[in-house]
């Protein structure tokens, strides 16, 4: 028997009375920031749930398109971490052989449904995107979550210790590491560790053991550019730092880069890495130069992805020979933003980046949201081109879905710099949620109150057209799926707005301090 009241009274406290799970958090929707908000707010509820009564964060959003493989693979772990309901929130009959691959994954289904019926524990609460969590399994064994919830690959690790084993009494413990995602196998001498993806987890069942046979844990962190901003055609420097954590030495250690897009270079920074052997507890170092293209012919702002990939072998402990591939991501800013254009940023949270390639623009910036008490944004504007009776308009190529509720599309307001303190006007923006809705102040202050139509009532689509038409106080917003044929948004007279007034192409990730990236096909203001 499952109960939902969103977890506004408190059910963990009284529901195991009533009912086998309920529900902890608001409704989840298909984003990363959404599962991670329901995430954040049901791991620490592990003192309720027991079996036959388990805390449910909501279904899985897996197959439905706004997460990527990585960001799926990690709801699914850390539902199975948090003995939640595994509920498929998807069109089952439709599911592709990626979607598939994680909802019948039986080893994380098994940590779920271990008969012990413990929830996760955090050992490391999400300090600098970084999240570890441990649970105990019927056997004796532990699963372990390393996750990070940061834009750039880090190096997670903790100790067997920390995870909740016991050193034994006499002699030196060894620990066998499954990953469960790749089903690989790495011995440690108590170092639980791993280079884990943006927005991605390693989970690893851990088993005490004797006789460790598998390759020791070689583990890569990364220092530097990686996951940072470049500037077209600036080299940058990305170090990376081999460990051996095993009980056993690690042989004819290499790394390097491989999936180079063209025009990106990376080089060694001094000599060629080579070949080395890593005893037990010992590091290397590497050094590169990473460079980007000094101009692009098709994006202003561009992520790319480059695999730095680290193999090893390990005779002496009769493991087959390992190799972790790491993917990172490096990200270049082409061409910056050109006169008469101007950029602002009141999203504080994270840096905000522009370009501009022609009429292509493009936008990475955060912000909690441009709503009711929030006025934080990344914006691409003109001053003072609104008149009495102009029209705005642009295109929204495409919209990295960060957050169900972020918002990108067309401002207008008296002071697009003003954030917080000028008179608001209106927006008009497509939402991965929210669908493409008109937006505006009605009170003549400082924030956007009011929206038309309701939530949903128009899906959200990219690539959309979006037109906005000021004629003296009235302002009416239009949409079109092909640039040609235009419906009605809505349509609003505001108070407050000044003869003349800025136009913006903007952007609210709605999920503060993780910026989304917004592609844009011209600004015009006509009239």
């Amino acid at each position: 028997y499952s109960l939902c009241e969103w977890g506004v009274n408190q059910p963990w406290t009284w529901a195991p009375e009533v009912g086998n799970l309920w529900r902890t958090t608001g409704d989840i929707s298909d984003s990363f920031g959404s599962m991670l908000s329901n995430f954040q707010q049901n791991v620490d509820l592990y003192p309720y749930a027991h079996p036959g009564a388990w805390n449910d964060p909501d279904m899985l959003e897996i197959g439905n398109g706004g997460m990527t493989p990585t960001e799926q693979r990690t709801e699914f772990s850390l539902w199975a971490e948090m003995a939640a309901p595994l509920i498929a929130g998807t069109n089952i009959p439709n599911m592709t052989a990626t979607t598939r691959s994680i909802y019948e994954n039986r080893a994380v289904i098994a940590v779920d449904q271990d008969p012990l019926g413990k929830q996760g524990v955090p050992v490391v609460d999400g300090t600098n995107g970084i999240w570890v969590l441990t649970k105990p399994l019927a056997n004796g064994d532990r699963a372990v979550v390393l996750f990070n919830s940061d834009n750039a690959p880090q190096a997670i690790s903790t100790t067997a210790s920390q995870a909740g084993f016991t050193a034994p009494p006499h002699g030196r413990q060894v620990y066998l590491l499954t990953d469960l995602w790749t089903g690989k196998r790495y011995e440690t001498a108590g170092t639980i560790a791993a280079t884990v993806p943006a927005h991605g987890v390693v989970m690893y069942r851990v088993h005490p053991t004797t006789q460790p046979n598998a390759a020791p844990l070689v583990v890569t962190s990364l220092s530097g550019a990686a996951g940072t901003w470049l500037q077209g055609g600036q080299p940058a420097g990305v170090r990376a730092t081999v460990t051996n954590y095993g009980v056993a030495a690690a042989a004819d250690v290499r790394t390097g880069w491989s999936q180079v897009p063209p025009g990106w270079q990376v080089t060694p920074a001094g000599s060629d890495p080579t070949a080395t052997a890593l005893p037990p507890g010992r590091s290397a170092s590497y050094a590169w130069t990473v460079t980007p293209p000094t101009t692009s012919t098709s994006e202003p702002i561009a992520t790319v992805q480059i695999t730095l990939n680290t193999s090893w072998t390990a005779p002496a402990a009769g493991g087959d020979p390992a190799q972790w591939p790491v993917t990172v991501p490096f990200n270049a800013v082409y061409s910056p933003v050109q006169a008469p254009y101007q950029t602002y940023s009141s999203a504080t949270d994270a840096p905000a980046h522009f370009g501009q390639l022609g009429q292509k623009f493009a936008i990475d910036a955060a912000g909690s949201d441009v709503w009711v008490g929030a006025d934080h944004y990344g914006a691409i504007y003109q001053k003072g081109v609104v008149g009495a009776t102009s029209t705005v308009q642009t295109e929204v190529i495409s919209q990295q879905n960060v957050s169900g509720y972020a918002k990108a599309g067309i401002m207008v307001r008296n002071d697009v710099a003003g954030a917080g303190t000028s008179t608001e006007g209106v927006i008009l923006y497509e939402s991965p949620e929210d669908g493409i809705q008109l937006g505006w102040n009605d009170n003549g202050g400082t924030y956007i109150d009011n929206q038309t139509p309701g939530i949903g009532a128009i899906p959200d689509t990219t690539p959309v057209w979006l037109r906005l038409v000021r004629n003296g106080s009235t302002y009416t917003g239009y949409y079109s799926t092909d640039g040609t044929t235009w419906k009605e948004v809505g349509s609003e007279t505001l108070s407050g707005q000044a003869a003349t007034q800025d136009a913006a192409l903007f952007l609210s990730s709605h999920a503060t301090g993780d910026p989304g990236l917004v592609y844009y096909n011209g600004l015009s203001v006509t009239g």
